[in-house]
């Protein structure tokens, strides 16, 4: 873990960002028994995420979770595994707003006036 602070403190990368890979991938090496990353792979990388998933994690912090440890990979463990690029990027979904402001109001019940006239 001492090292991963280091690359990140060495890069300029702000405290929550530290904090927050910190956290990543002590939830990984965690998730697998405290096994050393360098023995772990893609399908223990996929089972991580496809768990945070199942848990209900958001898209953004499976992004998260994965920019960590890419970024474990990649640059405290100088590994360059050509599985890390092939992983699935979680999509964003597409959200509704629950609250209309006036004017959208206003259009939406000109388009029913003029549907409902016709």
């Amino acid at each position: 873990m001492a090292q991963i602070r280091d690359e990140l403190r060495q890069r300029d990368y702000s405290p929550r960002t530290q904090r927050a890979y910190a956290h990543w991938v002590r939830a990984f090496v965690r998730f697998h028994q405290r096994r050393h990353p360098r023995d772990l792979g893609a399908e223990e990388l996929r089972a991580f995420l496809d768990d945070l998933v199942a848990r209900g994690a958001s898209p953004s912090t499976h992004q998260q979770a994965l920019c960590a440890l890419t970024f474990l990979y990649r640059e405290v463990l100088a590994m360059q595994p050509p599985w890390i690029d092939q992983l699935a990027r979680p999509r964003r979904t597409l959200t509704i707003p629950l609250v209309l402001s006036r004017d959208e109001v206003q259009a939406v019940l000109r388009r029913m006036k003029v549907f409902h006239s016709s």
